[in-house]
């Protein structure tokens, strides 16, 4: 049913990588030119930091839906993220796919985002805005039958 948590006692000193360590499982830049053989041991390293468990697919499909348990859910324990396949009919296939997604993820986490700059009003769109103000506010006295704010 599940292959549990064994893959990551394998690591030195016995304990799970941190979350900085998951940043060396992914590649950053997408103008390296990366071999299979790097993407494939980049991805098993991966694997060594999720807990893996297998269970059958639901949903709609009929005959096309595998009856076995071939759906499989990947849990990245470092970071705690989730990621779910089940549209393959292979075990091994939905793992490569979830892979792909934590992997995925992981790599969106990880991008910086550049602080928000604060900015100040122009002179015109102040002007603009309060322009836009009065205007209103020229509309709502015709509807109070030309009162001024007299209540």
């Amino acid at each position: 049913m599940a292959f549990g948590a064994a893959h990551g006692d394998e690591q030195e000193g016995g304990e799970l990588g941190g979350v900085e360590d998951y940043h060396d499982c992914l590649i950053m830049e997408p103008e390296r030119v990366i071999s299979q053989q790097d993407d494939d041991a980049a991805m098993e390293r991966l694997l060594t930091q999720c807990e893996v468990t297998t269970f059958r697919a639901s949903g709609p499909g009929g005959q096309h839906r595998n009856r076995r348990e071939s759906a499989v859910r990947l849990h990245h324990l470092p970071s705690g993220i989730v990621v779910v396949a089940t549209e393959r009919r292979s075990q091994h296939q939905n793992k490569a796919v979830a892979l792909q997604r934590l992997a995925r993820r992981l790599k969106e986490r990880a991008r910086v985002r550049k602080p928000r700059v604060a900015t100040r009003a122009t002179a015109a769109s102040r002007e603009r805005r309060l322009k836009e103000k009065k205007a209103a506010a020229r509309i709502k006295a015709g509807r109070r039958g030309g009162r001024s704010g007299e209540d």
